[in-house]
């Protein structure tokens, strides 16, 4: 895997890794760590994943989850909009995962389901 990354799927601006980013934790207050992939361009999309949340957590990771893109749907659809999303399916076993290891546990289901089908 590599860290290299896709331009901004949202403003094409250049995106970077920040493998220290820190973060006040919603709950306590405490400074933590993540690593995030964010745009530098015009819109500042980020991704951010946590370290305390998904223990083991790669910055190829990260940057695999910035650079996964889905087919736009045709501007001819739903009544002449363009959208774009971002998806990832999550198998029956990878959802009992979250279920077991309770609701911290999601992103790295996520992970794991998207390594899943590129396998």
């Amino acid at each position: 895997m590599t860290t290299e990354l896709l331009p901004c799927p949202f403003c094409g601006g250049h995106a970077e890794i920040d493998e220290q980013r820190e973060y006040a934790n919603f709950f306590t207050g405490i400074r933590e760590s993540a690593i995030s992939a964010s745009c530098h361009g015009e819109c500042d999309a980020e991704i951010m994943i946590c370290r305390a949340d998904v223990p083991g957590i790669t910055p190829e990771e990260v940057a695999a989850m910035w650079n996964r893109r889905t087919p736009a749907i045709p501007a001819d659809s739903k009544g002449g909009e363009r959208a774009e999303s971002l998806h990832v399916r999550v198998s029956p076993s990878q959802r009992e995962k979250v279920a077991r290891n309770g609701g911290g546990q999601w992103v790295r289901a996520l992970i794991d389901a998207a390594h899943e089908k590129n396998s």
